[in-house]
């Protein structure tokens, strides 16, 4: 048994089919990947391996890049057992953003070794804090972070809508809707901070640079969003009093047959009327470019009244993750 670096260009065939074989979970299929999802799963892949001789070139000048993508595979056997795949998007935190086993091959200790590795990793290039989530119910991932050290912060809900049409709403009065350029950050770091909880904030601070795109990125992201058939629209709400940011979503449309739209949602609290209107959005947005698709998003457990309007325009709950965080400095 060994472990080694996930090795690109090489190994991104491998990557797909092992994510995609090691998030089945036989005594729980709620878990599993859905078939919307393994499609987007293979076209994020496809347009990886497509871009890769330019992501590798810009990855020499841009860090965001360069840390788009990376890991480890355990092998046992000469059969490729487990992997874990990591990305940074900034010098200080990392994420874990995958670490799956193979049902053949779970409760060997694979996936404590694939943590560890990654761990040291993440030490050795200065790391300060690392990230990611489990699902709520997986009580052996979750021991094993315990155990090294992770601390449960927070959690999210994995929310759908299966796509039934919706007729334009009506924007409340009082609002303004403003379409955001694809890579306007200021007002999403401005709204994500005053928003955030403190407690969440103690483990995951809100820093301007984690919503800053490299100029380089800002070259490969509309390339990637192309190769995997999908169009972003990002809307911000003003209050027309104040000025006040009142919510944003955003929703990455498809533009091609099959696979999942992922949409998200921010509402600040106190604006439960606008919340209604969001979400109605969302659904016209995508049964009128998207029709067909599952919609998808993810909603932090701290978001009471924008959880109580995705549940009124239908959204139901999927699945629940707990989010964790490691404190990488001695």
């Amino acid at each position: 048994m060994s472990f080694r670096p996930i090795k690109l260009p090489q190994d991104f065939d491998l990557v797909e089919r092992m994510v995609i074989d090691s998030f089945q979970y036989p005594e729980n299929p709620d878990w599993n990947i859905q078939d919307d999802q393994l499609q987007s799963i293979q076209e994020s892949i496809a347009s990886y391996k497509k871009l890769w001789p330019l992501m590798n070139f810009l990855g020499l000048f841009s860090y965001q890049i360069r840390n788009a993508l990376g890991g480890y595979i355990w092998e046992e056997d000469n059969t490729s057992a487990g992997l874990v795949l990591n990305h940074s998007g900034n010098r200080e935190e990392w994420e874990v953003g995958t670490l799956g086993v193979l049902p053949e091959f779970r409760r060997r200790g694979i996936a404590r070794e694939l943590l560890q590795h990654s761990i040291e990793e993440f030490k050795s290039r200065n790391g300060k804090r690392a990230f990611l989530q489990v699902i709520a119910g997986n009580v052996p991932a979750q021991t094993l972070y315990l155990q090294n050290g992770f601390v449960d912060f927070t959690g999210n809900h994995e929310i759908e809508h299966h796509g039934d049409a919706v007729a334009l709403p009506i924007l409340p009065k009082g609002y303004t809707e403003i379409e955001m350029g694809r890579f306007e950050w200021k007002p999403r770091f401005e709204h994500a901070g005053a928003i955030t909880p403190d407690e969440v904030k103690q483990f995951a601070p809100v820093k301007a640079k984690d919503f800053k795109i490299s100029p380089l990125l800002k070259l490969v992201v509309p390339l990637m969003e192309k190769a995997q058939g999908t169009r972003r629209v990002n809307l911000l709400y003003h209050t027309n009093d104040t000025g006040e940011i009142a919510g944003r979503i955003g929703i990455s449309l498809r533009t091609r047959e099959g696979g999942v739209v992922s949409a998200f949602s921010r509402l600040t609290p106190g604006h439960e009327v606008l919340g209604d209107y969001l979400f109605q959005k969302i659904l016209h947005l995508a049964n009128t470019e998207s029709p067909g698709r599952r919609i998808s998003m993810d909603m932090p457990s701290w978001q009471d009244e924008a959880m109580k309007a995705a549940e009124k325009a239908g959204f139901t709950s999927r699945v629940e993750y707990r989010e964790m965080a490691l404190s990488l400095e001695e």
